[in-house]
């Protein structure tokens, strides 16, 4: 399981550490991504960048969760 929305945002942002959870999120076959945090990475992309960016999030997110 992925811990913290810290790690899926940092991913998001491209922020200094997305590299480091790169990896661990493109396995997606062994990431598990509580309904929450879909919801809360959702929230946070959407404010601090667009909705297209924010629905793409959802949809990665998603791809993970099921």
């Amino acid at each position: 399981m992925l811990k913290g929305r810290r790690r899926l945002l940092e991913f998001f942002a491209d922020g200094q550490n997305a590299d480091i959870f790169a990896g661990p999120l493109r396995d997606i076959e062994t990431v598990l991504v509580p309904s929450t945090r879909h919801y809360e990475v959702f929230k946070v992309v959407l404010r601090q960048r667009n909705e297209s960016d924010a629905m793409q999030a959802e949809r990665f997110t998603l791809r993970l969760f099921f």
